[in-house]
């Protein structure tokens, strides 16, 4: 027989009755779910068909109960029972009243109504606001008792970028029916009470300022209401321009407060003796990070620079270390980050005549830390308007340079020097054909005569010699105090010129300044005549020049020039044979009207010599002494009468005594005596005269000189002259 079971389909409210009578009209096997009897989990039915609900309903919340006939198990009916309740929530309270913090647990609790066992809730998190919810980051619950631990952290939807609020949605879930909950909605508020009040550096309480020379620091926050979290440290900016980790200094562990300061103090630009850096900081809390706090301190260093007030003995083309160092050096850097120092030169340099094509020459270069000197010494900016007038003076320019520290650019130290060198060097006059020309044979310092720029004979050249420590700018810059100087290609020589006129000194000084070293000077002088002798055989010139004359001849010629712009006669004339006895000399012309246009005067000197002499009349006495018988009064007073008996003879004067046909043989005999006697007297024969010297022998050689003078007439502007001129008698 088939077996049927009642009620089909059924249901059982547990708010009402926990148990449910089936029937089968036969004899049958009761099981709930395919268990004979049933179980705890799904409801149990006895041998008589009485259903007893579970404690629990669990999903799915329905049971199917199977009645199978005993006399034939392959005969079965079974009927759907639905399990319900009619439990109903309280609202859920929470204990602190919400909203929520993070630092303190909370309790849960809600009143259930309609639960046949009063088995209670089972609570849980359904989730919170944090991108990945998890029971770590929304906290937890305890399923029994309700409390509610939160999380270490406020669970914002983003960490990095943190929107309030953050929430947290829990669960009461009924233990007897667990189709039966409660959800929070809307989702409860989580929040914290974290509050940052300050920090702390090292442990203590913050400096007046960070250094950038200490390897780190340590930061901490005075921080309440927090979860054991901390800070996570950044830093917002500094004082420079463009702020960066590398130039506001950095954090190795954000965590800890770890900060290296930067190497450079970072100062805003442009950066004064009176500026100050500063770094700002910013600690965001762990646990809520809607909680920051920026905090700013001032940043800077306990670097030293100095530098000597000045240096002495910087020379041309040399250089200067300026390496800085902690003692010893022309840079003294203390308590640095290993930046080193940025070298800079000031001042203005005027360049000295005759160096470059610019009024200005730099003041040296630096290569790294080696400051390299110009190659001459620069003048100062006073020199600017007239460059030759500060040749021999002091006016260098002074040079600063300044040092500024790279770690801290507040501190700068300068110093200052002048340059200058060991140049040495003389000025002289140089061996030309005009030098010698105008020099003569024996004359101890030449000398110029007055011409101007065009005459042609009055120039003199002068040489830079004995020169000693130039480096690579040689020559010098030439002046002169009268006249013409004019350099030649490399100045290292010049060419004078004399002026029209005898300068007031009557001496030209030439002075050659050093291109290289304006301050050092050598000097040489010449003296300036009206008029002068010189030789006018340019050809001869370096070699001996003299008068010759042959051993055939008893004269030579020689050319000279009278120079000076003069004007009317010159009067030539010898004087002062030496060792040329019984000589003399003649002019061609005699005499001679110079040239006013060219200021040359050439003439032609003859000297003729005596190589023979003749016989006295007698033996010579002592000089001076009066011939015997015959007192010079006696001699002067014959001489007297015969002369007048001869005026009587000639004018027929008839004396008394004497007859007139006597006259004419009286008047011969007069007139010889007269002769002889006049010829007595003028030649010295009534008394010894000195011993002469010997004339030249025929067959010797002899050498002498002989003075020849120059004398203008009528211009008082132009002088006397003299030059001695070799002879040679061969």
């Amino acid at each position: 027989l088939p077996v049927s079971v009642t009620p089909k389909p059924s249901s059982l409210d547990l708010t009402i009755a926990t148990t449910l009578q089936f029937t089968a009209h036969q004899s049958v096997t009761w099981a709930v779910h395919g268990f004979t009897g049933g179980t705890t989990t799904n409801g149990t039915i006895d041998s008589t068909g009485l259903y007893t609900a579970p404690a629990k309903i669990n999903p799915p919340s329905s049971v199917q109960v199977t009645a199978t006939s005993v006399s034939d198990t392959t005969v079965s009916d079974a009927s759907t029972l639905s399990l319900s309740s009619d439990i109903a929530f309280s609202t859920i309270a929470f204990n602190p009243a919400a909203a929520l913090l993070i630092e303190n647990p909370d309790t849960l609790s809600t009143t259930l109504t309609g639960d046949p066992y009063t088995q209670g809730v089972i609570w849980s998190i359904d989730g919170c606001s944090a991108a990945t919810p998890a029971t770590a980051a929304c906290g937890s619950i305890n399923a029994s008792s309700g409390v509610f631990t939160p999380p270490s952290v406020v669970p914002y939807a983003s960490q990095s970028n943190p929107q309030a609020p953050a929430t947290v949605t829990f669960r009461a879930t009924s233990v007897t029916d667990a189709t039966k909950f409660s959800v929070t909605n809307p989702p409860v508020t989580i929040t914290s009470n974290v509050a940052l009040n300050g920090f702390q550096v090292n442990g203590t309480a913050p400096p007046s300022q960070l250094l950038i020379e200490t390897a780190s620091y340590t930061l901490t926050p005075v921080i309440t209401g927090d979860t054991g979290q901390g800070v996570i440290w950044s830093i917002l900016s500094c004082s420079v321009a463009n702020p960066a980790t590398s130039s506001c200094g950095k954090f190795t562990d954000v965590k800890a407060g770890t900060y290296v300061p930067p190497p450079i103090v970072p100062y805003a630009t442009p950066v004064t003796p009176s500026s100050t850096a500063s770094v700002t900081f910013q600690a965001s809390s762990v646990a809520d990070p809607l909680i920051s706090k920026t905090f700013t301190i001032n940043i800077g260093s306990t670097i030293q620079l100095s530098m000597p007030a000045s240096i002495s003995n910087v020379l041309i083309g040399g250089s200067v270390d300026f390496t800085p160092k902690t003692t010893g050096s022309n840079v003294t850097l203390m308590n640095d980050t290993n930046q080193g120092v940025t070298l800079a030169i000031n001042g203005t340099c005027f360049a000295p005549p005759n160096f470059g094509t610019s009024a200005t020459i730099p003041c040296g270069s630096f290569n790294g830390n080696s400051y390299s000197a110009p190659p001459v010494v620069p003048m100062a900016p006073s020199c600017a308007a007239n460059p030759a007038g500060c040749l021999g003076t002091q006016n260098r320019a002074q040079i600063t340079v300044t040092a500024t520290s790279v770690a801290d650019p507040v501190h700068v130290a300068s110093t200052t020097f002048f340059i200058s060198s060991n140049i040495s060097f003389t000025v002289l006059l140089g061996v030309d054909t005009t030098t010698l020309q105008n020099t003569g044979p024996t004359a101890a310092t030449p000398t110029l005569a007055v011409g101007g720029p065009t005459s042609g004979y009055n120039t003199a050249n002068y040489l830079e010699s004995n020169a000693v420590a130039f480096g690579s700018v040689t020559g010098l810059n030439w002046q002169a105090t009268a006249g013409n100087i004019q350099a030649a290609s490399g100045n290292q020589s010049a060419t004078y010129t004399s002026p029209a006129a005898v300068p007031n000194s009557a001496t030209v000084t030439i002075t050659g300044f050093a291109i290289a070293d304006f301050t050092k000077t050598a000097t040489a002088s010449i003296p300036i005549v009206a008029s002068k002798f010189v030789y006018a055989n340019a050809s001869s010139i370096g070699s001996t020049v003299q008068i010759t004359i042959p051993s055939n001849a008893s004269s030579g010629s020689l050319d000279l020039d009278f120079l000076g712009p003069t004007s009317g006669q010159i009067t030539l004339a010898c004087s002062n044979f030496v060792q040329l006895p019984n000589s003399s000399c003649s002019f061609s012309p005699n005499t001679t009207t110079s040239s006013s246009a060219t200021g040359k005067t050439l003439v032609t000197l003859t000297l003729s010599v005596t190589r023979s002499g003749g016989a006295y009349l007698r033996p010579p006495l002592t000089p001076g002494t009066p011939l015997p018988g015959l007192p010079g009064s006696v001699s002067v007073i014959t001489l007297l009468t015969l002369l007048i008996l001869v005026f009587a003879a000639k004018n027929r004067i008839r004396f008394l005594w004497a007859p007139a046909s006597q006259w004419n043989r009286a008047f011969a005999v007069l007139l010889l005596c007269a002769v002889v006697l006049t010829w007595a007297a003028a030649c010295g024969q009534f008394s010894q005269p000195n011993t002469p010297t010997p004339p030249i022998p025929p067959t010797q050689t002899a050498t002498g000189s002989v003075t020849v003078t120059g004398t203008p007439t009528t211009n008082s502007s132009a002088s006397t002259d003299s030059l001695v001129v070799m002879v040679q008698v061969n």
